[in-house]
């Protein structure tokens, strides 16, 4: 006679993620990861709209700003995860802290002029 299969049965032959549609936090954690980075600037203006302080970008840095990275390479440090832009803008109004420096940096560096 065949053996009558319950629920525990179940959950110990499949893993998880199978059983009923359920996920483990691990797929989680993959899902998130899989998600492209959105990114703050939290830098000064650039003249022409090139960057608008507190700008969006999805998918990581910006491509249209490459010429901008070489010509001043401290504003890669002004984009930040979305999740940590308000931390990151007191840091900035904060004297003494390497936001400020990188935020000053910058700010006297498009003053004279970046085309």
């Amino acid at each position: 006679m065949a053996k009558k299969s319950n629920d525990t049965d179940l959950v110990e032959a499949y893993p998880e993620e199978t059983v009923f549609g359920t996920q483990t936090e691990s797929t989680k954690t993959a899902q998130v990861q899989s998600k492209p980075p959105r990114l703050a600037y939290v830098g000064p203006n650039v003249p022409g709209g090139i960057l608008q302080r507190f700008q969006i970008f999805k998918g990581g840095l910006p491509p249209h700003c490459a010429g901008l990275f070489k010509i001043v390479p401290e504003i890669r440090e002004l984009f930040v995860p979305v999740e940590g832009l308000e931390a990151t803008r007191r840091k900035i109004e904060e004297s003494g802290t390497n936001e400020a420096r990188l935020f000053y940096i910058v700010s006297k560096k498009l003053a004279k002029g970046v085309k």
